[in-house]
């Protein structure tokens, strides 16, 4: 899958780590990596894609809040 540049978070939920990775671009022509993993799921996304579904969580956790009426 690529060179690990940088481990961005490691964390263990329920016995399983969840780690976010920042991997060497597989080409010159390519993008830089990000790699999700989870238990036996591994998702690699671009920059690009990664800061869009981040968002996307933060926004519907915002929303969640303010339904339920939570304070954050």
């Amino acid at each position: 899958m690529g060179k690990i540049k940088k481990k961005l978070f490691d964390k263990n939920f329920n016995g399983s780590s969840f780690q976010i990775e920042l991997n060497k671009e597989p080409s010159e022509k390519s993008k830089k990596v990000i790699h999700l993993s989870y238990k036996k799921v591994r998702i690699e996304l671009t920059k690009k894609e990664f800061f869009e579904i981040s968002s996307s969580i933060l926004l519907a956790e915002r929303n969640l809040k303010i339904l339920k009426k939570i304070k954050y």
